[in-house]
């Protein structure tokens, strides 16, 4: 009878040690999870605000809400307005072409605007060693350009 009460002695001290590991590695993914969510957090924090260098002046209310009220909870009308500042805009695009506005049509959320090319253009193209030899493209051959781009910028300075 006595050994079969260490027995059951036993086997429950067993048990509450697998529960505690149990809670312990519970805990140990819990806190992963609020690290991780709080590098996502900062880092998209720390994006936010360098994307963007024109002058505040020429911002969209879009962008006056994102800078002013997205991150703290509130809306920009409640904001204080935010300083003047006249810093050049900076872009990464390589092909740039000078163009004059043709005609503007004018949505309720979206707008088309239409321009015509004023100026000659340069454009360069980065391609695959094997693609351009497989072409065997030449200087001073013609050839046709087809532009595959998700968004044409225009930039009014």
């Amino acid at each position: 009878v006595l050994v079969l009460v260490l027995l059951l002695v036993l086997l429950l001290v067993l048990v509450l040690v697998l529960v505690l590991l149990l809670v312990l590695v519970l805990v140990l993914v819990l806190v992963l999870v609020l690290v991780l969510l709080l590098v996502l957090v900062s880092r998209c924090e720390g994006s936010a605000g360098a994307a963007s260098t024109r002058p505040l002046a020429s911002m969209s209310s879009t962008d006056t809400f994102r800078r002013t009220g997205e991150r703290e909870g509130f809306a920009a009308r409640d904001a204080a307005p935010l300083p003047r500042q006249e810093v050049p805009m900076k872009y990464g695009a390589r092909n740039t072409i000078t163009a004059k506005v043709k005609s503007v049509k004018k949505g309720d959320v979206m707008s088309l605007v239409k321009f015509e090319i004023t100026a000659p253009a340069s454009m360069a193209s980065v391609l695959t060693t094997e693609s351009l030899e497989e072409m065997d493209l030449k200087p001073g051959e013609e050839v046709r350009l087809i532009v595959k781009a998700i968004h044409v910028l225009p930039v009014k300075e």
